[in-house]
């Protein structure tokens, strides 16, 4: 392996510098070194940047023989909550084997999942969504959970701040949905908290795989909406985009034994949360944007 910027991806360094600006930009500059320290650290060799690699740094290497996954991010809250949000997950077996990490410094190591093909590739929409579904699972609320992982009200936050006029009119109907969810939530479960199409894996061995999981302490419910608004962008770009969520609604109705109306809510809300976090990046807003109205008018019922 190099020392020089050949493992810095245009993808990665775009991605990273909007997201953190010039946290990012620092960060990116220190990280070939981290690589390399890393690399003779744990005896990683033929080590390889995955292309897909966006907001985080990801390589594929052997360690000792064996494949692995190196993933390195920006080591701020979000970054140490996942990071805490994997070790609780490793409870359940369909989640990626964590292997050793260090959440201060900003990376871990997991299995490298095998050919790891996403949901998102799956040609037949409702059959994906059973697979979701069959992964769909979650571990009761600890009283540390509190420690590690944001409070609905912080992951919300963005709703109640000040939006641009685009937003505004969908921002103004979603904010008394959302304080009513608050209010009513058990919260009594960890989620995943961000189980779209992209994070959930195929594993030639052990079959789906989840990865990258947020952590959110909430009921079920909130769980289906980064299922509903995904996968992005092609699903926010479908001519027939109302006949196919009405399709997975119905689906999701058949073998729901949650509270359909809240999931309903909860992918309202979400789907404006999403718009609201793309601001700087307009065309990404509209996409979100465009969900939330086909969510809010779609003629579904709960019974």
């Amino acid at each position: 392996m190099s020392n020089d910027h050949s493992f810095l991806s245009e993808a990665l360094i775009d991605a990273v510098t909007s997201q953190w600006g010039e946290t990012g930009r620092v960060w990116l500059t220190q990280l070939p070194q981290q690589i390399q320290h890393l690399a003779q650290q744990l005896g990683l060799s033929e080590l390889q940047l995955d292309p897909r690699s966006r907001l985080h740094w990801l390589g594929h290497a052997l360690m000792k023989g064996k494949a692995i996954t190196l993933k390195l991010g920006v080591p701020d809250p979000d970054w140490r909550q996942e990071y805490h949000a994997l070790l609780r997950f490793q409870d359940l077996p369909q989640t990626v084997r964590l292997l050793t990490g260090e959440p201060t410094a900003g990376w871990y190591i997991m299995e490298h999942i095998i050919p790891g093909t996403p949901l998102s590739e799956l040609s037949d929409d409702l059959w994906a969504l059973q697979l979701w579904r069959k992964n769909l699972t979650f571990l009761p609320a600890q009283t540390h959970d509190q420690d590690f992982f944001v409070s609905l009200e912080a992951w919300t936050a963005e709703l109640y701040e000040p939006v641009s006029d685009c937003l505004a009119t969908e921002v103004d109907q979603v904010r008394n949905i959302c304080s009513e969810l608050l209010k009513t939530e058990e919260r009594n479960y960890l989620l995943h908290g961000d189980l779209h199409h992209h994070n959930l894996l195929y594993s030639q061995q052990h079959g789906w795989k989840l990865i990258d999981p947020k952590g959110v302490v909430d009921s079920p419910e909130f769980e289906f909406g980064a299922m509903l608004r995904n996968p992005y962008p092609r699903w926010n770009q479908a001519a027939d985009l109302d006949l196919q969520l009405l399709k997975r609604f119905e689906m999701i109705k058949q073998h729901c034994e949650f509270d359909f109306d809240r999931v309903k809510k909860w992918a309202y809300v979400q789907a404006v949360l999403a718009a609201c976090w793309s601001k700087t990046q307009p065309p990404a807003a509209q996409l979100w944007l465009r969900l939330a109205k086909v969510l809010a008018t779609l003629n579904v019922d709960s019974e």
